[in-house]
């Protein structure tokens, strides 16, 4: 086709082509679909004027001459050649010399290269023939209606319900889960790509390619509707990239519900539970726009720009050659918001594009060198290094015609490849595309070539490298050792009662601040005060005695003691006459029996008490023993002691703050506990005295080398992240945790790998404003003291290089 002569008959436009005219923000456009070889090409006004010339009777120069005139503007034969044969190439002109457009659909054939592969299975069509009147329904404006109802109270009752999910997505955690979760992602998949296509059927487009591929090595499935592209309506085309998505969306809200209202035990809820987690991180996922999936072709459709992510990159790299000093060629002339659209996606995407790469060769980096996997490490740096390239020679326009971006996106994966992207095309406003490119197999690329900088430019970045160069070796930054951080009270103090009673008063409610000797509440026991008055009384009797033995007698007492015997004598004399003149009388019978008895006992009486009153009169004028004052002392000591005791339990009852704090015992239990009883030795409050606070960190053992005593120490909590505080370091723990740190064992959070050692570093914190809570945690530096910069960005490397790598050899 570069040797057309220019007055030859040019070869004719295909007429077994299916041509959409199209209109957009940049204008009309027309795409071309080829049905033998399964290729999209768009082209704009220019393209489709010349397009409409090759009818098989003009030549070169007519056509030329024609676009001229309906243009007005100069067309050279070399343009409309390089055009023409980019046609040819493609497969769209009729004639001997045409190439031949390759068959769409082979089924078990290959496609694509090792990063991206498809594998195409069956033809779908009569299965969706007979489907699409049997499923009506779902095409309907109340089903859309009710789903997106049914998505809502899904979404609204997983978050009040979060906890609980996650309880239940753990029971997923055992090898017998394995295939349910497999068996459910086939369903899953195989639904949501089948609402891709029905869609399609639904508004007339044709699907013929149900597959299998590999997406840099992950397996996914994938359902062809390129025809999309063919729909005039932009919103026909959004709703065949967002039926998969959005119908599988529908299904998870529907698992949701269901999981909520049935049995934990139930298989319908585990099910349920699978569903919930596949299609959940599933369409996280789908909807990302900044990789290949449905968010990319849902925003691509959107914006009007087919093949976006490849146009914001090459507009990307254009920019950092110009910023470089390379010369770019003229590119195709774009719109205002063409250009702000590929500058905002193409330095987002290409952050998240680097960033996930970094990240992903950072961790299995570190996992093969953890391992010693010497040879794995040096294989995954080969295809690490040669993506790096392939990234950075896409985005700076260089590199092999065909990259991972460049291959058909007829097919569209399962997490959603979902809009077919059609060939970029030619600039509008020009009277000749500079190329003809297609998501075929056929059209040219375009070429850069690359221009040697200007000398000012040159000199540019040499001082800039130099500038960098001496920034790495002399400029100086913090060492930071950083972990997650709790909060602890420097000192806490549990009230606990010393006696058994029950709770009369609490004085005191949550966050109150108390003094040390405060009240915090009062107890009652009846029997401990009954002792104590008991107790007493027999303190009193028991004094009173030894004051009486320790004094002795005196005269007053002996003296009444002998009137008190002379009296009681003198008694006895009388009940011995008595006894005397009544045993005479009733010898004579004067007297009966009884009479003589009692004549008798009362002599006994008197005689008992003439010899008590005869030994108390002995025992005063001998005087006190001491064993009897000794024996009266001990009893007094004893019971004194047991007063004591009582008293101290009775003043016990009244219940003091050891320490000054903030009471932390929550206002329910405090309220709870009136009226109840308390065992000795049972829990009345807390206080907590955190003016100043503890905070311990956890550093992991990479890091706690460089930490020391007395270096200073940055804390934020997640209550409030705006707020830092600032301690010292205090002490570092001797020995390092190995056991491995979880959620229900710490407060802290894991943010180190399960098999990393820490190391707890305390650190006293001034809390006087007391917004630091116990058991609040976050994340804490210790500014270890300033090093040059290179040291910090090759610390890392050079404790790999020196301890994991050199175990090696």
């Amino acid at each position: 086709m570069a040797n057309v002569a220019i007055n030859s008959t040019l070869p004719k436009f295909r007429s077994d082509l299916i041509v959409s005219q199209q209109r957009t923000h940049s204008g009309l456009f027309v795409v071309v679909k080829d049905p033998v070889g399964g290729q999209f090409f768009r082209f704009g006004e220019v393209e489709q004027f010349i397009l409409g010339q090759l009818d098989g009777t003009r030549s070169l120069d007519d056509v030329r001459r024609l676009a001229e005139s309906r243009f007005g503007a100069e067309l050279s034969q070399e343009m409309l050649t390089h055009f023409l044969g980019g046609l040819n190439r493609s497969g769209l002109l009729e004639g001997e010399k045409a190439s031949r457009p390759r068959r769409a659909f082979v089924p078990g054939k290959f496609h694509g290269t090792p990063l991206l592969t498809r594998l195409p299975l069956y033809d779908p069509t009569r299965i969706m023939d007979w489907l699409l009147p049997r499923t009506r329904l779902f095409f309907t404006r109340g089903f859309v209606v009710l789903s997106a109802a049914v998505i809502f109270v899904g979404i609204v009752t997983l978050a009040s319900n979060w906890n609980g999910f996650v309880q239940d997505v753990s029971r997923l955690y055992q090898l017998s889960s394995i295939l349910p979760l497999v068996l459910v992602m086939l369903v899953m998949v195989s639904i949501h790509e089948f609402a891709h296509g029905m869609a399609c059927r639904r508004f007339g487009g044709e699907v013929h390619e149900i597959g299998f591929m590999f997406v840099y090595f992950q397996p996914a499935f994938y359902c062809n509707v390129s025809d999309a592209w063919l729909f005039p309506e932009r919103a026909k085309r959004l709703w065949v990239g967002f039926a998969g998505p959005y119908f599988e969306l529908f299904l998870w809200a529907v698992a949701v519900l269901v999981w909520r209202v049935t049995a934990g035990d139930a298989w319908i809820n585990a099910l349920a539970v699978i569903v919930m987690a596949v299609s959940g991180l599933k369409t996280l996922l789908n909807f990302n726009p900044l990789i290949k999936l449905d968010g990319y072709y849902l925003l691509s459709d959107l914006l009007d720009i087919p093949n976006l992510r490849k146009k914001s990159f090459r507009h990307i790299g254009d920019l950092l050659k110009r910023l470089v000093g390379l010369n770019v060629p003229p590119a195709s002339p774009i719109s205002e918001r063409e250009r702000r659209v590929y500058l905002t996606y193409g330095l987002v995407a290409t952050a998240y594009s680097m960033a996930l790469l970094v990240f992903v060769a950072w961790k299995t980096g570190g996992f093969l060198i953890d391992n010693g996997q010497p040879l794995a490490l040096g294989l995954f740096g080969v295809l690490a290094g040669a993506k790096f390239r392939r990234r950075v020679r896409r985005l700076m326009g260089t590199g092999a015609t065909h990259t991972d971006d460049d291959i058909p996106d007829t097919s569209r994966p399962d997490s959603a490849l979902s809009s077919p992207v059609p060939a970029p095309h030619g600039s509008p406003s020009s009277p000749v595309p500079a190329r003809v490119e297609s998501n075929g197999h056929g059209g040219a690329h375009r070429t850069s070539k690359k221009v040697l900088p200007s000398m000012p430019r040159l000199r540019l970045l040499i001082l800039g490298a130099a500038a960098l160069l001496v920034v790495l070796l002399f400029g100086r930054m913090e060492l930071r050792a950083s972990g997650p951080v709790s909060v602890l009270p420097e000192e806490n103090a549990d009230i606990r009662t010393s006696v058994e009673g029950i709770v009369e008063e609490i004085y005191v409610d949550e966050g109150d601040r108390v003094r040390a000797g405060d009240p915090i509440a009062t107890l009652s026991s009846q029997t401990l005060e009954t002792n104590l008055h008991s107790t007493e009384a027999d303190v009193r009797e028991a004094r009173a005695v030894l004051q009486g033995l320790v004094k002795g007698p005196t005269n007053v007492e002996i003296q009444v003691t002998r009137a008190t015997l002379a009296k009681t004598e003198a008694a006895a004399d009388y009940a011995a006459t008595q006894l005397a003149r009544v045993s005479q009388l009733f010898q004579l019978g004067a007297v009966p029996r009884a009479q003589l008895d009692d004549a008798r006992a009362a002599v006994t009486a008197a005689e008992g008490v003439k010899v008590e009153a005869q030994r108390r009169l002995n025992v005063l004028l001998a005087g006190t023993r001491p064993d009897e004052i000794e024996a009266a002392r001990a009893r007094l000591e004893r019971l004194e002691s047991q007063q004591s005791d009582l008293s101290e339990q009775c003043a016990k009852l009244k219940i003091v703050s050891p320490v000054s704090g903030i009471v932390a015992t929550p206002s329910r239990d405090l309220k709870a506990m009136k009226r109840q009883l308390i065992q000795s030795g049972g829990l009345i409050a807390k206080v907590y005295d955190y003016e100043t606070v503890a905070a311990q960190i956890r550093v992991p053992e990479k890091s706690i080398g460089e930490v020391r005593p007395g270096q200073p120490v940055e804390l934020r909590t997640r209550a409030d992240p705006n707020l830092t505080f600032h301690g010292r370091v205090k002490s570092i723990a001797v020995a390092a945790d190995a056991a491995p740190v979880t959620e229900a064992a710490s407060p802290l959070p894991v943010t180190h790998s399960g098999g990393d050692k820490v190391f707890v570093v305390t650190s006293l914190i001034d809390n006087r404003s007391l917004f630091l809570r116990p058991g609040m945690t976050g994340q804490a530096k210790v500014l270890c003291g300033r090093r040059s910069v290179i040291d910090l960005l090759t610390r890392q490397l050079v404790r790999t290089l020196n301890v994991e790598v050199w175990s090696w050899w």
